[in-house]
């Protein structure tokens, strides 16, 4: 889906009430998003599997719980809007047997996911608002966590 901050900021999210089209675009955007967190756990459950280091798998693994708690939150932001559960589409992410390019890879993916989340504050209010910060904030700890794992290992 194509957005922008400049789509999802109008003046209806001033008032505290959401316009049909800008509840449907989060709608859209949190089905994107629920997707994506789905992939990225069964990715970082691979991930870990090829790592050897036990710290390193700790490491893993906590950010791999954050995937399973930004479903839950999201999902309960989506029922929270629409009145039922969402029923989401998924994929598997692609991974290489390199460790060290698959967390170089993850610490630029997981800023864009940062950027992402955003654009998703923007758009919403109140306990949301709160939540969705809380998941860009654990985005941001993840590049940085992916990074010293590139670091550590690059040789």
């Amino acid at each position: 889906m194509e957005f922008n901050e400049q789509n999802l900021v109008t003046p209806h999210r001033i008032s505290g009430k959401m316009s049909e089209d800008l509840e449907k675009q989060v709608l859209e955007l949190i089905l994107e998003a629920l997707k994506n967190e789905i992939a990225h756990h069964d990715y970082l459950g691979r991930l870990k599997d090829m790592t050897e280091d036990d710290h390193e798998k700790g490491l893993i693994e906590a950010m791999r719980l954050d995937e399973q708690k930004h479903h839950m939150l999201l999902s309960d932001i989506y029922y929270d809007i629409k009145g039922c559960a969402p029923i989401v589409d998924t994929y598997e992410k692609s991974i290489c047997n390199c460790v060290v390019s698959e967390f170089a890879r993850s610490i630029l993916g997981k800023l864009e996911n940062q950027e992402f989340y955003k654009m998703l504050l923007f758009a919403v209010s109140g306990m949301a608002r709160d939540l969705i910060f809380d998941i860009m904030d654990d985005e941001g700890r993840h590049a940085a966590q992916f990074n010293y794992l590139f670091t550590k290992n690059k040789g």
